[in-house]
């Protein structure tokens, strides 16, 4: 067996498909590195020389494979969970609901979301304008439809000033 990067590579296979026996290295990889080393990427590996075997290793020391890639594997993965606890904070924090997570075998899985007691206050208002603007238009003579689709816009851009201005008019 010829022993690439660490790796014990099978001596009975083409050397294009024995070389995605290292990790990193997929067809296309173990091609181009064949190319690069002037190795016919068909030929056994039991029939390689020494020469072509140094030469497939100095063109696959170019490519991140094994330990290193490996490592930046780990590395990327702990970063995007510092990153999911961090935006899950700041849902909780800023945005007002409540979302649950959990660890699965190495994956993150999505358990639940729920408004927070901030989140349902301001679901509340909404609603109450919601209600409130709807109402207006309709006794403006504005259809029911057409009311509750212009309340879903309006409700978000009101400002509490106008709202209170409108309130006050209808007596509520």
């Amino acid at each position: 067996m010829a022993r690439i990067l660490g790796v014990d590579i099978p001596n009975d296979k083409q050397v294009q498909y024995s070389l995605t026996y290292i990790y990193g290295v997929g067809l296309k990889t173990a091609q181009n590195a064949c190319a690069a080393a002037g190795v016919e990427p068909t030929i056994r590996v039991k029939n390689l020389t020494e020469e072509q075997i140094t030469a497939i290793r100095n063109e696959l020391a170019k490519v991140k494979t094994e330990g290193e890639l490996r490592r930046e594997v780990a590395l990327n993965i702990k970063r995007l969970q510092e990153r999911v606890n961090s935006l899950k904070e700041k849902l909780n924090n800023e945005i007002c609901i409540c979302i649950d997570f959990a660890l699965d075998g190495g994956s993150i899985k999505y358990v639940g979301v729920e408004k927070a007691e901030a989140g349902l206050q301001i679901a509340d208002m909404i609603y109450e304008r919601h209600e409130i603007i709807s109402e207006v238009l309709v006794r403006l003579g504005v259809s029911e439809e057409i009311a509750a689709e212009d309340a879903c816009r309006i409700e978000h851009v009101i400002s509490a000033e106008s709202f209170a201005a409108i309130k006050k008019h209808i007596g509520k």
